[in-house]
């Protein structure tokens, strides 16, 4: 079973993890199902990641001709 998840630190990585075992279940001696997690880099055929949103600065203001006011 093949799940893309946005994963960005590795608190994300370990949560993601334990729980894709407890959904699994257990193997019949009872123990936890193995769960190989993977990174964006194996999969070149997905879409870069998107950057973490950061607040930008305003762009500057214009006068009415379009030029940028000093």
């Amino acid at each position: 079973m093949l799940l893309p998840l946005a994963v960005r630190t590795h608190a994300d990585h370990l949560l993601v993890r334990e729980a894709a075992e407890l959904a699994l279940g257990s193997r019949a001696d009872g123990a936890p199902r193995p769960v190989r997690t993977r990174y964006y880099q194996e999969f070149p055929y997905a879409p870069p990641p998107r950057p973490a949103a950061t607040g930008s600065a305003p762009s500057p203001p214009t006068s009415p001709t379009g030029c940028a006011a000093r």
